[in-house]
């Protein structure tokens, strides 16, 4: 998956999250709070954060999608 793009690879995410039967929305590539996709599932709503990395993921994106979570209200 490393040769994918980061929107190469939240494409590829969604069509899998799609597979699970989830309804998913992409948001904006700026201003998007943090959050990558949006996923419903009945009343669930889950706001995720796509990183294709081969490190740990930093505290910074960490902040970013609880805060995303909170202006989603996921």
């Amino acid at each position: 998956y490393s040769l994918l793009s980061g929107v190469e690879f939240e494409k590829y995410m969604k069509d899998i999250f799609e597979a699970l039967a989830y309804e998913v929305s992409r948001t904006q590539v700026v201003g998007d709070q943090g959050a990558d996709l949006i996923l419903r599932m009945g009343s669930e709503k889950t706001v995720v954060q796509i990183k294709n990395l081969s490190s740990r993921v930093s505290n910074k994106a960490v902040q970013e999608i609880v805060a995303a979570k909170r202006f989603y209200g996921a």
